[in-house]
């Protein structure tokens, strides 16, 4: 496997993810020749330690926290693993990752590939791994990925959240992006390839829904998967968070398409609304 780095974002504030990363770990110290996690605030020790102690660059400490700033936080995560010397990263938040490397580890040397022969790579869902979401993510995402292949031309499922970029990648990204929320879904393919770097899109399996793994007590306890899916995911407010986002990521897909590229980067926060909690 070529060389690539890992970047990752982690909200973890119930440690539910520390049994999920433990015996993974050596996994990712194999796949990856370095980790950078920007880990928000409110995240458990027990998990930031343990990524700590298997070598990951951790940032905590004024990393934004909130749907609003995730944007930010990724865009801080990948500066660091720049100034660090680290020439091709996937970028990748950490829960995701997790699942990735439990399902359809056997893709990742095909991403690395991938990431060597571009400067930025959209890692997308096959029509599997996308519905294997619930209709709260499947739907809004649809239209957030309508609107970027309105804008583009290409249809591609953008809203996944892993990327692969090169040094060219990051330091476009780093210099170029203004939006602090999700919209950097959007934002970053449009504004590289305004800017004339090599965007790729890339489908895989892996980044199938990862939510319920971490939630196999809860969903024993409602009675089921689907119960589970009903009374906590599925849920109007839910609805309303979601597509909260998908406005987002579409308004942010339009504006980098308009935008001249001449302006200095600027980390002010659009106001998007707080979600409700996973369950």
């Amino acid at each position: 496997m070529k060389p690539i780095a890992l970047v990752t974002t982690l909200h973890d504030p119930d440690g539910r993810q520390a049994p999920l990363a433990e015996p993974l770990l050596p996994a990712i110290e194999e796949t990856f020749e370095g980790v950078v996690v920007s880990a928000t605030p409110g995240s458990v020790r027990c998990t930031v330690e343990l990524l700590k102690r298997a070598g990951a660059f951790v940032l905590q400490d004024g990393v934004p926290e909130g749907w609003g700033t995730i944007g930010l936080a990724r865009r801080q995560a990948l500066e660091v693993a720049a100034r660090l010397g680290h020439r091709h990263v996937l970028l990748c938040d950490f829960d995701r990752l997790l699942h990735w490397l439990t399902v359809a580890p056997d893709e990742l040397p095909a991403v690395a590939e991938r990431v060597h022969a571009a400067d930025f790579v959209v890692l997308g869902r096959t029509p599997s791994a996308f519905d294997s979401h619930p209709a709260v993510q499947r739907e809004t995402e649809r239209l957030a990925n309508h609107v970027f292949a309105l804008v583009t031309g290409q249809p591609w499922d953008i809203t996944g959240g892993a990327r692969g970029l090169s040094s060219a990648g990051l330091e476009a990204v780093v210099s170029h992006s203004r939006v602090a929320s999700l919209g950097v879904d959007a934002e970053w393919p449009i504004l590289l390839q305004r800017l004339g770097l090599r965007v790729e899109y890339m489908e895989t399996e892996g980044l199938s829904f990862e939510t319920a793994d971490r939630y196999a007590d809860l969903i024993e306890r409602c009675g089921g998967y689907g119960a589970w899916l009903t009374r906590h995911v599925n849920t109007a407010a839910a609805w309303s968070h979601r597509l909260g986002i998908a406005h987002e990521i579409a308004r942010a897909a339009v504006e980098a398409a308009a935008r001249k590229l001449t302006s200095a980067p600027v980390t002010g926060s659009p106001a998007v609304s707080r979600p409700p909690d996973y369950p």
